[in-house]
């Protein structure tokens, strides 16, 4: 991976945390939500308010920004004999705020310097809290489910 792939990915990480931008606020407590190792692969995933976006970024993958346009970012890596490579995976996965129903999230392959992260957009309604259950699966790593929620509130 690249170095601009590298700070793409992590930018898109750690946003939610670093980004005082208008509109909707994702609010974290803590960078442990942001990835989970499984064996050799490392699964990085990251939900924010595109508003929080820099433009460049939401721009370079198509994002729609409006003030209840959010997304989930999702990207594996494999560790595997001290590599760290990104690799193919299957997303898919829901999310469902405290008092609506869950919505189904359709991820779409982008190529980041040729390298696969995979980005679901969806609506939600401020204040709310999020919670997101993903089925990530690739070859050699088997379906794992991760559960993480996050609180939104207007800025």
């Amino acid at each position: 991976m690249t170095m601009t792939s590298n700070r793409i990915v992590r930018a898109l990480a750690g946003i939610a945390i670093l980004s005082s931008a208008s509109g909707v606020a994702a609010q974290t407590s803590a960078y442990e939500d942001q990835s989970r190792r499984v064996g050799d692969f490392e699964i990085y995933f990251s939900a924010i308010a595109i508003n929080q976006l820099p433009s460049q970024i939401s721009e370079r993958y198509n994002l729609q920004r409006g003030p209840n346009a959010a997304m989930l970012q999702v990207s594996v890596r494999s560790t595997a004999n001290g590599s760290d490579t990104a690799v193919a995976a299957t997303i898919s996965g829901t999310a469902k705020g405290l008092a609506t129903k869950p919505v189904v999230l359709n991820f779409v392959e982008h190529a980041d310097d040729d390298l696969p992260i995979y980005i679901a957009e969806f609506t939600l309604t401020p204040p709310d809290t999020m919670v997101y259950t993903l089925h990530v699966s690739a070859d050699g790593l088997s379906d794992q489910e991760i559960t993480f929620q996050r609180d939104y509130a207007p800025n």
